[in-house]
């Protein structure tokens, strides 16, 4: 299982398809847990393992030219990179249905159920990535240097960046149906996980792609546009200076981080 499974992910060096990885995922993890129950099982008796297991695996998230390959012989290491790789694939299988979300535009109803797959699928990504991350807890003597799969920081920034990614569907799905009440609402909040997913990448490993780029700049545009519609918002309820006042800050504040984002 565990062979059917790597060769899943590199099978002649073609994109895996998500949805098989993580089939191959589910028939794999429950056999390293029986083993690892039976181990714990058995670690008063006599019986021992003439060798350790030792479980080899290459980082997909490691930048170009550092070394990405890690062996151990603990069972947290291999169950942790096991559902590391479900959880990306939770990941890939979003952003396909994101790509064909936009190919079916002209059908609303195909359009809003692939965003909303997207949606789930990132959501249980990030749902396993905060696993994972308690899961290490366990590992009472992790490498100096883990792979980022294993590194709990890392986890944690992917988790609230997967939780972004969901966001930005739902605030793009709420400026589509025209619900523009809550769209600043909406940016504000993925404006303060952008903020969670910098303060945990930027100060863990590198990381390919690298995203934290993109979380700087996506804080300038969240709060921009969350002035911009807070402003539009007002625009119909003007009976006050109060509100002219409201309004002309709202404006200006946009005006400003677009300033920013762009510099």
């Amino acid at each position: 299982q565990r062979r059917l499974l790597v060769q899943g992910l590199t099978y002649a060096g073609t994109t895996p398809n998500p949805q098989n990885v993580i089939g191959s995922v589910n028939a794999y993890l429950p056999s390293v847990w029986k083993i690892q129950k039976s181990l714990q099982a058995s670690k008063d008796t006599l019986i021992k393992l003439q060798k350790p297991l030792l479980f080899t695996w290459h980082s997909v998230l490691t930048p170009p030219g550092e070394d990405n390959t890690l062996t151990q012989s603990v069972f947290i290491f291999e169950v942790s990179m096991i559902i590391v790789v479900r959880a990306l694939s939770h990941y890939n299988a979003a952003q396909i249905e994101v790509q064909r979300a936009l190919q079916n535009q002209n059908n609303v109803s195909n359009m809003n159920a692939m965003f909303k797959n997207a949606v789930t699928e990132l959501r249980n990504g990030a749902g396993v990535l905060d696993f994972v991350a308690k899961y290490l807890q366990n590992w009472k003597k992790p490498p100096k240097n883990p792979l980022p799969e294993v590194n709990r920081r890392i986890l944690v920034g992917l988790q609230n960046y997967f939780l972004c990614q969901a966001q930005r569907i739902l605030t793009a799905k709420a400026i589509m149906d025209k619900q523009y009440v809550i769209v600043p609402q909406l940016l504000g909040g993925l404006q303060q996980r952008y903020s969670t997913c910098i303060n945990y990448l930027k100060s863990g490993q590198q990381i390919v792609p690298d995203i934290v780029q993109e979380c700087v700049l996506m804080v300038h545009v969240c709060e921009s546009f969350a002035h911009r519609y807070a402003a539009s918002n007002l625009r119909d309820k003007i009976d006050s200076g109060k509100i002219v006042d409201d309004l002309e800050t709202n404006f200006g504040n946009s005006v400003a981080h677009v300033i920013v984002a762009n510099s």
